[in-house]
């Protein structure tokens, strides 16, 4: 029985080999951007417009772009200012100093990324971001292609809204992305090397729960051990560039993010978790959090019983990846990246058992999950023409976590149908 024609094309090679090209292009492009906007700013010339429209005759405001946040803190480094960033009042004024217009972007990353955003403008603010969306890009994509180079294209296609933002935007989903990939195609192997991925995403702790989950399941104590040292190396690491008043000035960062949080002043409209979800239809914040919760930890006993039912390696890979956005109620939809990983392992299953109606459900769903932010963020912009709510969109709903919970239910009710013999994580001796 020959395939249908929907399964030729998400299991071909030459559709991871094109959606990557698109993004790459997207990259190279926004490289030539970065490139007129720094000659701009050396030249004393203003520079107005939105980086993710693109068009002045659309907006003239300055939206600062996430990359260029980056940039900017890299740049206090070189004032001897850096550990300012974390004073959301201090990094504004400097915000404002590179773009010409107000924004409300606060800085709380942990000191690892702060310690090396200083070479960001060493390399200038085009070629940097060419070095890190391009390498990031390339990195994940090599990573995504082990889990099956067939069904690569599948993944990037299911969660493509994401990567565009990723690229346009310069954030850092496709590292993250790329982090967890890596853990989980060496922690299959049995390799305490997984130790080294899973330290290093101290970058965005909240997105390595899941994952670390597995390990602390499966008892693998040198993997823990692993990551422990690397999360500690690197905090030395970065208390010596930085100093030893780095750690209060990022807790105080955090702890003024999550009051942000609770204020409801980030963009909920670009936000991906439950919080953000049930927060933008204006219930109350501890409500919210109490539903986040306890999503949350459904989505950790999930893991937990999937681990200890001996479920197939891809299911519980996917698993794993898909909780790993749940965790925390501050989550953007560019994290949405590893959810490609996902989709790659499931979808020769899927596929075997799915209608196409049914696929192209979950396909929709995967994009609501993963694109809403940007359709309501375009829907201001181009269509309403008007910047005037404070994040850029007169909408402010949160529908990503909904599209992906949704999207989930539906494969998962797919793969009910007819057990399919795979080898079990657990088959192995003890676990993963």
């Amino acid at each position: 029985m020959p395939r249908p024609w929907y399964r030729k094309l998400l299991e071909n090679r030459w559709l991871g080999g094109l959606l990557i090209a698109l993004l790459g292009g997207l990259i190279i492009l926004t490289a030539k951007q970065y490139q007129k906007i720094e000659a701009a700013g050396s030249a004393g010339q203003e520079r107005r417009g939105s980086m993710l429209v693109a068009d002045k005759s659309v907006t003239d405001t300055r939206i600062l772009n996430d990359y260029e946040d980056f940039y900017v803190v890299g740049r206090l480094y070189r004032e001897g200012d850096i550990l300012a960033a974390y004073r959301n009042d201090y990094l504004m004024a400097a915000q404002k100093r590179f773009t010409g217009a107000q924004t409300f972007m606060p800085w709380a990353y942990p000191p690892q990324i702060t310690a090396l955003v200083p070479l960001l403008p060493k390399l200038g603010l085009g070629l940097s971001y060419l070095l890190f969306a391009g390498g990031t890009l390339a990195l994940f994509f090599a990573v995504l292609s082990r889990f099956g180079a067939n069904h690569a294209g599948a993944g990037l296609l299911a969660v493509f809204p994401a990567l565009v933002l990723n690229a346009r935007l310069g954030q850092n989903g496709f590292l993250t992305a790329a982090l967890i990939g890596l853990f989980l195609l060496v922690f299959r192997k049995r390799n305490d090397a997984a130790g080294i991925p899973l330290g290093l995403m101290v970058i965005k702790p909240h997105l390595g729960v899941a994952i670390g989950l597995l390990a602390l399941l499966d008892r693998r104590w040198k993997v823990l051990a692993i990551a422990i040292a690397v999360v500690v190396i690197t905090s030395l690491g970065a208390t010596l560039v930085l100093g030893v008043g780095v750690w209060p000035a990022f807790f105080g960062g955090v702890g003024d993010a999550g009051g942000y949080l609770r204020a409801g002043l980030y963009p909920l409209y670009r936000m991906s978790s439950v919080y953000a979800g049930v927060r933008s239809f204006d219930l109350p914040a501890n409500s919210a959090f109490v539903v986040h919760i306890a999503v949350a930890l459904v989505v950790l006993v999930l893991v937990t019983a999937a681990f200890l039912r001996r479920w197939p390696a891809n299911r519980l890979m996917a698993l794993a990846a898909v909780a790993t956005v749940f965790i925390s109620p501050y989550n953007y939809d560019y994290d949405y990246a590893v959810l490609a990983i996902a989709v790659s392992l499931v979808l020769p299953e899927l596929l075997d058992r799915i209608r196409f109606a049914e696929l192209a459900a979950f396909y929709a769903l995967c994009w609501i999950g993963s694109g809403a932010g940007l359709a309501q963020h375009f829907h201001a912009v181009l269509l309403a023409r008007t910047t005037e709510h404070p994040h850029g969109s007169s909408l402010n709903w949160s529908f990503q976590a909904i599209g992906v919970i949704a999207a989930s239910a539906l494969a998962a009710f797919v793969l009910r149908r007819t057990p399919t013999e795979v080898p079990s994580m657990r088959a192995e001796p003890r676990g993963v």
